[in-house]
């Protein structure tokens, strides 16, 4: 699934440690800011929509609860003076840390997060799943570095999803 990411120069960021991404069910691999991880999901409409729309209204509701609260802590200030908050879904007031929560439901839909890291690894985490399929492409992708891939199985069972899943995907499984 081409996201609009160079392959070029997503191959050029990940010959340099420290750069970490996402890992599609199709192996194509996308490059996320350091502790960004989650965030790549509320930027992508298409990476998986349906955790797309579940982000975009949390960030709907959240910007509606903080304009009210600003217009109750300011009733003598007008509407232009305003300025609305960046919002980061991962951790919204009301609704708690939603960061194992995102990740669980991309790691359910088949994605596995990447990062080149010293000693020419290349380090793929993914369910046990997924495993396979996607340590083929990941090997693929390392080949193209020069890296060795070392693979970490996280079945993240021990994720409270608090039913966010399934109100994530309805009642429909996600498709990997």
């Amino acid at each position: 699934m081409n996201l609009g990411f160079d392959p070029i120069e997503t191959a050029k960021k990940f010959m340099r440690d420290g750069q970490v991404g996402w890992i599609d069910p199709d192996g194509d691999v996308h490059p996320v800011a350091l502790f960004d991880h989650n965030r790549f999901f509320a930027n992508h409409s298409t990476a998986i929509p349906e955790l797309y729309d579940f982000l975009y209204s949390r960030e709907e509701g959240f910007l509606q609860r903080h304009s009210e609260r600003w217009r109750d802590d300011h009733p003598d200030h007008r509407w232009h003076e305003y300025v609305e908050p960046l919002y980061n879904p991962m951790f919204d007031d009301e609704d708690d840390d939603l960061v194992e929560v995102i990740a669980k439901a991309a790691y359910t839909s088949g994605w596995g997060r990447v990062g080149a890291f010293s000693n020419g690894k290349l380090e793929l985490e993914c369910t046990s799943q997924h495993e396979k399929a996607l340590t083929t492409k990941a090997k693929h992708f390392a080949e193209l570095l020069n890296r060795e891939v070392v693979v970490r199985v996280n079945d993240m069972e021990w994720v409270n999803t608090k039913d966010y899943l399934p109100e994530i995907f309805g009642s429909a499984k996600p498709k990997p």
